[in-house]
Formats: structure tokens, C-alpha cells, sequence
């Protein structure tokens, strides 16, 4: 589509009858990777034959494609009784599986860093109630260095790379806002 919403085309149609969620590009712009019914699919950003990544992932959310391009990064909501949210990563080359971490609660986004390293994610503490407050953490993508970059009383998501400084979404009290203040982290 251009810039003033002319020649439109049709990427895909839902190849399994279900709705699209979470779009995302891949970084060099060829293809934009999304959910339908619960699986990871592909399509080529000029239309064409979809291609599933994935079986079926029960109660899977969120996509992030790394900056390098070879991971997907995706989680899934806890079934009920657990309060962990495990955070994978997918090899788009491979459609290998791995896990990075299972200790996550809560989760309210993710994002890459620039080198493709580490992912930010915003989680809360298992330690503290339900919607307490959310902190933003980084990990390596082997799960190891798992690092409180915050530790706040405030409910923080949806955290991104600017740069080489993660950054934040903080709404100004402890709950839902569409709208918040940004803060930097890092030096």
C-alpha cells in the first residue's frame, strides 16, 4: 500500500479460517511474520502463499522479530493454577523451538536488543501479588544474566530498544493507561 492508503494488496487470506493477530516485519522488510489459530505463520510483505512456522501453540502471545532476523521471539499465557509465563524463541531458519526462560509472570511485552543478544521483557516479581507492579528485565537469549532494570513501585510494559538504552511505558498509576511517560534506563 502507498503512503496514501492507494494500491492496496491483500497479503494473505486467513489460511485457516481463524483471525491474525500481532503482525510483525522482519527487519530487512521481505516478510511479516503474525499469528492465526494459535501458530506462528509467514508471508512474503508482496502477498503470496503463507507458510506456518509452528504447530498449534496453546494460548501463545506476542511475536518480536530480532534485529538480525533469526529468531522470532514469542510467549504464552499461563494455564490455570501456574503463574509463569515462559518466553521462547523460534530459528526462522530452522523452526527449532528454545526456551529462554520460565520465569517470567505476567508478562506485558518484549522486545530485542540492537545486537540481537538479549531480550527486555516487562514481567512482575513471583514474590509480589498478582498486578502489583511490573519491572522490566533483560536476559541472554540462552537464558542466562537475567537482570532487574528496574525494580519499581510502579506497574511498567511494553518496553523497547531506543538506541542502545532499553526504554519504558509507565503510566502514572497502578493501572491500565493507553498513554504513559517514558523512562530511560542504562547510561
Amino acid at each position: 500500500m502507498d503512503a496514501d492508503g492507494g494500491n492496496r494488496t491483500m497479503l494473505t487470506r486467513f489460511a485457516t479460517g481463524g483471525g491474525m493477530s500481532w503482525l510483525t516485519w522482519s527487519p530487512d522488510g521481505e516478510l511479516i511474520a503474525y499469528l492465526e489459530d494459535h501458530s506462528i505463520w509467514v508471508v512474503s510483505a508482496n502477498g503470496g502463499q503463507a507458510i506456518r512456522l509452528t504447530e498449534r501453540i496453546p494460548r501463545i502471545n506476542y511475536l518480536a522479530w530480532s534485529p538480525d532476523g533469526k529468531w522470532i521471539a514469542y510467549y504464552y499465557y499461563p494455564v490455570v493454577g501456574e503463574d509463569t509465563e515462559p518466553i521462547y524463541i523460534l530459528n526462522t531458519q530452522t523452526n527449532e523451538t528454545r526456551l529462554v526462560t520460565h520465569e517470567a509472570h505476567w508478562i506485558g511485552g518484549l522486545s530485542w536488543s540492537p545486537d540481537s543478544r538479549e531480550i527486555v521483557f516487562a514481567a512482575g516479581q513471583p514474590d509480589k501479588p498478582l498486578n502489583a507492579s511490573n519491572d522490566i528485565f533483560s536476559i541472554d537469549l540462552d537464558g542466562s544474566n537475567l537482570i532487574n532494570l528496574t525494580e519499581s513501585p510502579e506497574y511498567e510494559w511494553s518496553p523497547l530498544w531506543f538506541g542502545y538504552r532499553p526504554l519504558s511505558v509507565s503510566p502514572r498509576e497502578k493501572r491500565a493507561a493507553s498513554w504513559g511517560w517514558l523512562k530511560g534506563l542504562g547510561q
